[in-house]
């Protein structure tokens, strides 16, 4: 059985070709750049935990209860470390090269709808979608953040199961219906983002059924999608305890309101490319009801009118695109930097398909089309290149902390609490967790032990990141950090006991999440250890790590 003919693959590898070469002269940059916070924390995994059948009956990282249920996943990064090691250029040689071919997988998607909507030159409009998906600027930290293979994967999985189905519907060969099945228990197994699909599919059944294109198996191998999905929930809460939640909340809590007004932030996103985030999310705190009835009421009159002009096509593509979206809106995005865009990649899949079936429906010249197609490559050019700039430079830093460390002249095993580590830049993500295990590999002799992470961290940016951020001094009780200037540089939680520490964040700002002052109270128990030296409190400034005295 092959997937596609020997005609059809020698076409497709070409254009695969092609995105891939395009894809490595946007992102070619990016393969010196070093790894930051959670890609340790994957090599960790990859290092300590064994293949067995294990890894189906935990979570991710091994353990019973809570977290992410991602099986294949762990494979997937446990075989690439076994392979590449600590060489981080191949390991963004691997993002590149999947992230082509889920341009491809966009090509041969878009490609096939157009063709149900009787779009002349259908393959070429196929090309520029796939285009499209690689230079969108939403996928820029899905592509730079090798931990956002959590997100590049099983995005292939999941466009892999919908072309093999819809190759099935249109072709009406068996194999492709196997095919769909296969990949999508590789999708399930891979990230929970795939839990849509059997819901997308039954759509488009509707669609095939509204346009007289009926098939008889559909009541057979329909169900065997919901029965697989039945059983990965099942399985997954016996690995995890948990069916609907995920890391950042152990239930799902029904919100209807602002969930529907959450749609607002989500979809300015993929048009204003994240720059709009802090004052679309603003809405959503100030206004949820009046921004979700908004909302409510435009879909009503979106859909009204396409069920009017009986545009099912169109109407069953922003369903699908909705439908991606649900996954994404749970789990939300930062409010104030870059931040959580991984969360946008399957969704923007479905959003460029629907888009440009709009797009190329309208009634312009193809001159015109093409100099608005230009423009907007070029915007988002530009808007990549200051994107993988900020993660270029969040990746010089977590290269510059883990150096520093060496300047400590630690004894091997020192038990150590951070404090004030760099969580991002502008949503690049630095050290908001796992510089223990950044230590632990790049120092194997001589590592540390760090028992405590505080979640209060420093922000910086590419001009202040070198700088002298906070003024420490020793109170009777604790520490406070004030910042040297005044400005608020502090995040995270405002107060918090947590690992044998008491702190406050104080002149907090909710309006940014930042403070400028932070009170640090050790329990008398962790102040013993830390008076004898046994345990000792390392922070960031200056562009390094230091030791608190």
């Amino acid at each position: 059985m092959s997937l596609l003919g020997k005609n059809y693959r020698q076409r497709y590898f070409f254009v695969w070709l092609v995105f891939l070469f395009l894809a490595l002269l946007i992102y070619g940059a990016i393969l010196n750049d070093f790894f930051l916070s959670d890609d340790w924390h994957w090599f960790y995994l990859a290092q300590q935990r064994s293949v067995d059948w294990q890894i189906l009956l935990t979570n991710y990282a091994g353990q019973k209860a809570g977290g992410s249920y991602n099986p294949f996943l762990f494979l997937f990064y446990k075989f690439a470390f076994s392979i590449l090691g600590l060489k981080y250029f191949w390991y963004h040689v691997v993002s590149i090269v999947l992230h082509s071919f889920n341009a491809l997988l966009v090509f041969i998607l878009a490609k096939k709808i157009f063709n149900l909507g009787k779009i002349g030159k259908s393959h070429n409009w196929g090309v520029v979608a796939g285009i499209l998906f690689l230079i969108w600027p939403v996928s820029v930290e899905t592509i730079t953040w090798i931990a956002a293979w959590a997100h590049v994967l099983p995005v292939s999985f999941y466009l892999l199961t919908l072309v093999s189905y819809f190759s099935y519907r249109l072709e009406n060969r068996k194999s492709y219906i196997y095919y769909s099945l296969l990949f999508f228990i590789l999708a399930l197994l891979t990230k929970e983002i795939s839990i849509t699909l059997p819901i997308i599919i039954l759509l488009w059944e509707i669609y095939f059924y509204s346009i007289n294109k009926k098939n008889k198996q559909a009541i057979f191998y329909l169900p065997v999608y919901f029965v697989l999905l039945v059983a990965f929930f099942i399985l997954r809460y016996i690995s995890t305890a948990i069916v609907f939640g995920y890391y950042g909340q152990q239930e799902l809590q029904f919100t209807f309101a602002k969930w529907v007004a959450t749609l607002v932030p989500f979809i300015s996103e993929l048009f204003t490319f994240s720059f709009l985030r802090i004052p679309a999310f603003k809405a959503v705190y100030y206004l949820t009801n009046p921004l979700a009835i908004f909302v409510l009421v435009i879909l009503a009159s979106y859909f009204y009118y396409l069920f009017l002009k009986k545009k099912w096509l169109t109407f069953t593509l922003i369903l699908t695109f909705l439908i991606s979206l649900v996954p994404a809106i749970l789990v939300g995005l930062h409010h104030t930097t870059f931040a959580g865009e991984r969360y946008l990649y399957l969704p923007l899949s479905f959003f460029i398909v629907w888009i440009l079936y709009i797009f190329i429906k309208l009634k312009w010249n193809f001159k015109t089309k093409a100099s608005l197609l230009l423009i907007f490559a070029f915007i988002s050019l530009l808007v990549i290149e200051y994107k993988k700039y900020l993660w270029q430079e969040a990746s010089d830093l977590s290269r510059q902390i883990i150096t520093s460390y060496q300047d400590l002249n630690l004894a091997p095993g020192q038990k150590l609490a951070t404090v004030a580590l760099p969580d991002n830049i502008s949503g690049a993500e630095v050290y908001r967790n796992n510089l223990n295990q950044g230590l632990y590999f790049m120092y194997p002799e001589t590592h540390p032990e760090i028992v405590a992470h505080l979640p209060v961290y420093v922000f910086v940016n590419p001009e202040n990141k070198n700088d002298k951020l906070l003024n420490w001094r020793r109170h009777n009780i604790g520490w406070l950090a004030e910042s040297v200037d005044g400005g608020q540089i502090v995040t995270g939680f405002t107060s918090i006991e947590y690992q044998g520490f008491y702190f406050e964040l104080w002149n907090y700002n909710y309006q940014n999440y930042k403070a400028n002052v932070i009170r640090l109270i050790p329990t008398a128990e962790t102040l013993e250890t830390l008076d004898t030296g046994e345990l000792k409190l390392m922070y960031f400034d200056q562009g390094k790590l230091n030791i608190l005295e």
